[in-house]
């Protein structure tokens, strides 16, 4: 029994231990990686600095800008630390941040996203009131994020800080710079989902943003839309009287979930499944299967001595989905 009660007190102590050691380097001394780091600014080829930098340092991560053909040490970032996510809070090899308060796993990440959004110039606060269509509050929602910010897919800690709101509150969401498309979903159980795409700046920037959300009693067709005509998942499988049944999309892909890509799209909508160098793999919402379309091609030539310049922006297309806009310039 004895040799038991000095278990749990060494497992309690190394708890502790470990607390510390991740914690030790928390705000206002800084996130572990929120030491000397360089970054290309605006996609351009300009670079500035985060964290706690020396010329030296600089130097040495080659971290400098050319004026007049001299290469003197970058400035700082003139941007939120939303402007350079700590990569450890990010799925390897993806853009989408760590849901790791509901894994268990690495729980620093969830205090790391609230630290984006310690400051107002650095966070959108947004005021919303959920009601059904004859003007009732609607309780215990759950508000997803549908789309990416500052291009960075914050959907899962998002969905997780989210559940089980109250009618009526607020959320808040991490910025970068600049102005931003997010797109909102309000959603609860017999009910069909709210979903709201509106711009957002930062608290600084006034008037204050506020969504009502109407959540409608839920209603399926056999093309799997809801009252919405929107691709509702939770309609897989109805069917109606004269025999039509919805068959929604429940398939992976290419390691891409069609389910959840095409949820509360509207039908028609064409999600990307692949990109190769002359042709997209898509499919449409709510029940279509991949085909194939051309991709675009460009051809630009230009004389002996000029000097071409690339680069790309990312754009939302008039369905709302993620795209990117090749630009081209030349001395």
């Amino acid at each position: 029994m004895k040799k038991n009660k000095y278990l749990v007190l060494f497992g309690v102590l190394m708890i502790i231990i470990l607390s510390y050691s991740v914690f030790a380097d928390f705000p206002p001394d800084g996130f572990p990686g929120e030491n000397c780091r360089c970054k290309e600014f605006c996609e351009q080829d300009f670079k500035c600095y985060f964290g706690n930098c020396n010329d030296t340092e600089l130097l040495n991560l080659s971290c400098t800008n050319s004026f007049n053909g001299v290469e003197v040490p970058a400035e700082p970032c003139p941007a939120c630390p939303a402007c350079s996510i700590w990569e450890d809070c990010l799925f390897p090899g993806t853009n989408i941040f760590k849901d790791d308060d509901l894994m268990l796993t690495d729980p620093v990440c969830g205090d790391y996203y609230d630290y984006l959004m310690d400051h107002e110039l650095c966070r959108q606060t947004v005021d919303y009131e959920a009601k059904d269509l004859l003007g009732y509050s609607v309780i215990n929602i759950d508000l997803l994020l549908g789309s990416e910010i500052d291009e960075i897919d914050y959907s899962l800690v998002f969905e997780y800080e989210n559940r089980g709101r109250a009618a009526t509150g607020s959320f808040e969401v991490p910025r970068c710079s600049g102005i931003e498309e997010v797109t909102v979903i309000a959603t609860k159980v017999g009910y069909d989902a709210d979903v709201q795409s509106f711009n957002i700046t930062n608290d600084r920037i006034p008037p204050p943003i506020g969504r009502n959300f109407t959540l409608a009693v839920g209603t399926c067709h056999v093309d799997c839309t809801d009252s919405y005509n929107r691709c509702n998942p939770n309609c897989e499988g109805f069917t109606n009287d004269q025999g039509g049944i919805c068959s929604y999309n429940q398939t992976s892909i290419n390691g891409k979930n069609i389910t959840n890509m095409c949820a509360y799209k509207p039908i028609g909508t064409d999600v990307v499944l692949q990109v190769e160098p002359h042709q997209y793999t898509v499919v449409e919402c709510c029940e279509g299967v991949p085909r194939t379309i051309p991709r675009p091609t460009y051809d630009i030539r230009l004389t002996t001595g000029d000097n071409l310049v690339s680069i790309q922006k990312p754009v939302k297309t008039t369905n709302g989905e993620q795209a990117k806009l090749s630009i081209f310039y030349w001395n």
